[in-house]
């Protein structure tokens, strides 16, 4: 979609003059693609590197986790990214934890904070803000 900063223009009575309509962008994959690679995705969280994470199967998540970067086999970047729901994408994530320990992994150091920001995402997109969300993601 097109970036925006603002929602709405509120003239000074308060009336709204003008409201931000999404518009589509960029099309970053064909039908063709998306078919293929969001179930890989999926994958990635029902029986992959993600599966250990925790995210609950109604969130229908799809993830891609990753260790890179090793600096002299001392420290490893370790990521994750991830959107949800797979079906119809409301919500995308993505966090890097750099300087971890070359036994860290993705899934295991960023994983716990996409899940905590897909969840509280998702709970306010559905009105409940402190509902559904882990208590681990309130620390």
């Amino acid at each position: 979609m097109t970036p925006h900063l603002m929602q709405s223009v509120v003239g000074p009575d308060g009336t709204v003059i003008s409201k931000y309509v999404p518009k589509v962008w960029k099309t970053p994959l064909t039908p063709a693609q998306d078919s293929i690679i969001v179930p890989l995705m999926r994958a990635v969280v029902t029986n992959g590197t993600a599966s250990g994470v925790g995210f609950p199967p109604q969130d229908e998540v799809a993830a891609k986790t990753g260790t890179a970067q090793e600096r002299n086999q001392t420290a490893t970047d370790d990521w994750m990214i991830a959107f949800a729901p797979a079906s119809h994408p409301t919500v995308a994530v993505a966090v890097v934890m750099p300087y971890q320990a070359v036994s860290a992994f993705g899934a295991t150091v960023a994983g716990p904070i996409v899940k905590c920001l897909i969840e509280g995402a998702l709970a306010i997109q559905a009105g409940q803000p402190t509902t559904g969300i882990a208590t681990s993601c309130l620390h």
